[in-house]
């Protein structure tokens, strides 16, 4: 399940014009997308900037309640895909006419579970979780309230589960969902976040 809906525009950097744009971008593979780039570059390339219609929590219950993991964990790596966001209702769906050329460019971090609190995730597990966003060759996707992950941080993560990739899952959202950690203290990574703390994570994982 994606816990969103998005909306793009194009931003041209020498000019006051946006333009409505698709968040996806048709006819990339996996083969032409970065793993990061340099200033100048990044400089070089058209920016799409998106929203994207997250659910919002009214506590850290709430968030517990509508994650399919919540777990504790160090991220490993940082990459960029593209890929179809469409999930077939069974195998044997046709696809509709250009549904596969839709591609959306998601940057997905690989997480080593250290603890989980909730869900079928354990310690020593790697999950893919999935943020919207991203870069190709030549393009910037970048989303409103997007959230930065540096690899080789830790934090806690509120995750919705996804079919789309082995071992996926999506952040709830970008406000809300992602909390800095140390192993001994948890702190929000946005206005939006919550008060959190391990002992509130031990009582989630108590329910």
């Amino acid at each position: 399940m994606k816990p969103f809906k998005t909306l793009c525009v194009v931003l041209l950097a020498a000019m006051l014009v946006l333009t409505t744009a698709a968040c996806g971008s048709k006819g990339k593979t996996n083969d032409n997308l970065q793993t990061g780039g340099s200033a100048s570059q990044k400089q070089d390339k058209k920016t799409i900037v998106c929203s994207a219609d997250y659910p919002e929590y009214t506590s850290v219950d709430d968030l517990s309640a509508h994650a399919d993991y919540v777990v504790y964990g160090t991220v490993l790596s940082e990459r960029y895909e593209s890929m179809s966001l469409r999930i077939p209702e069974s195998s044997a769906e046709p696809a509709e006419a250009g549904q596969d050329n839709e591609q959306t460019v998601v940057t997905v971090y690989e997480v080593r579970v250290k603890e989980s609190y909730s869900g079928a995730a354990s310690s020593g597990d790697v999950l893919k979780v999935m943020l919207l966003g991203g870069e190709t060759e030549d393009t910037v996707y970048q989303y409103e309230d997007s959230t930065e992950i540096e690899t080789g941080s830790e934090y806690v993560f509120f995750l919705s589960g996804s079919q789309i990739v082995e071992n996926g899952a999506w952040l709830l959202n970008n406000t809300q969902a992602l909390y800095a950690a140390n192993g001994e203290t948890v702190s929000k990574t946005a206005e939006q976040g919550f008060a959190l703390s391990f002992e509130r994570l031990e009582a989630i994982k108590a329910q």
